[in-house]
């Protein structure tokens, strides 16, 4: 039987008086990956806050390896789960070396020195996201391509078994997204991490997710593979628009498109 590295049961979330998440129930396996598409507004990142502790659920639980999350110290659940934020949201001027060393911080003691073992962390992190030569340039001096390797090598410094990204190619270029994504998949594979994608890009939750989970208004209207994702109308119900479907010539599998302009 396939472990579950998170289980939300029935999750409820109001911030005043409005139901921002409704009795959403899910199961990601360990080493599995799961995208979260919907549109604006529909709860996505509201459920990654509340996965990393931000928001502290009205109803219902998630329980992370068996534990319940309420259940983590803060310096627990860092150890456990990593946020790879947009990486235009980062500026700095701290060099790679030193920003990916900030992913030890669940381990490091106030005013303490790295240990050998942090620097080993950080040295095996740029290896793995093959950013060694970058490590002495400024973020502010870096591509978005290279900015978001930097952000995924800061979370691979910090060891957590869950991955959670908001939208880690929204910024980018086709070639750096599909090297972005190659490199996820390849990390998820190499070091047996469990990945929950927050993305708009359907095409890209479709092909590179083992499962993809849509919200609409804050519940849950569909859980499954990329290929019925694409059939029987789903995406005309989430989006209230109509698409159009093409078959990649290769693999077979279906790719989208929002329907053109009339003519």
């Amino acid at each position: 039987m396939t472990e579950t590295a998170i289980e939300i049961r029935d999750l409820t979330l109001m911030l005043g008086k409005k139901t921002v998440l409704g009795g959403i129930s899910l199961d990601v396996p360990l080493g599995s990956h799961v995208a979260v598409i919907g549109p604006n507004g529909a709860g996505k990142t509201t459920l990654l806050k509340c996965l990393m502790g931000i928001y502290r659920p009205t109803g219902g639980g998630i329980r992370l390896f068996g534990r319940p999350l309420g259940d983590h110290s803060r310096r627990a659940l860092a150890r456990t789960v990593s946020f790879v934020p947009q990486s235009d949201e980062l500026s700095s001027s701290l060099s790679v070396d030193d920003f990916v060393l900030m992913g030890r911080y669940p381990y490091l003691d106030p005013l303490a020195p790295a240990t050998a073992a942090d620097r080993n962390a950080v040295d095996d992190a740029l290896r793995l996201t093959d950013i060694v030569p970058l490590r002495h340039r400024a973020l502010d001096s870096l591509s978005g391509g290279e900015r978001q390797r930097a952000l995924v090598a800061a979370v691979i410094a910090q060891g957590a078994k869950v991955m959670l990204l908001d939208e880690p190619t929204g910024s980018l270029d086709p070639r750096h997204k599909a090297e972005i994504l190659g490199l996820i998949e390849h990390l998820r594979r190499t070091l047996n991490l469990t990945i929950v994608t927050v993305t708009h890009d359907i095409n890209e939750a479709a092909l590179w997710s083992d499962r993809v989970v849509a919200l609409k208004q804050g519940r849950v209207v569909f859980s499954g593979d990329g290929w019925n994702l694409m059939c029987g109308g789903v995406l005309e119900e989430v989006y209230e628009k109509r698409f159009v479907f093409a078959a990649q010539p290769d693999t077979g599998a279906l790719f989208v498109a929002p329907e053109g302009r009339p003519r």
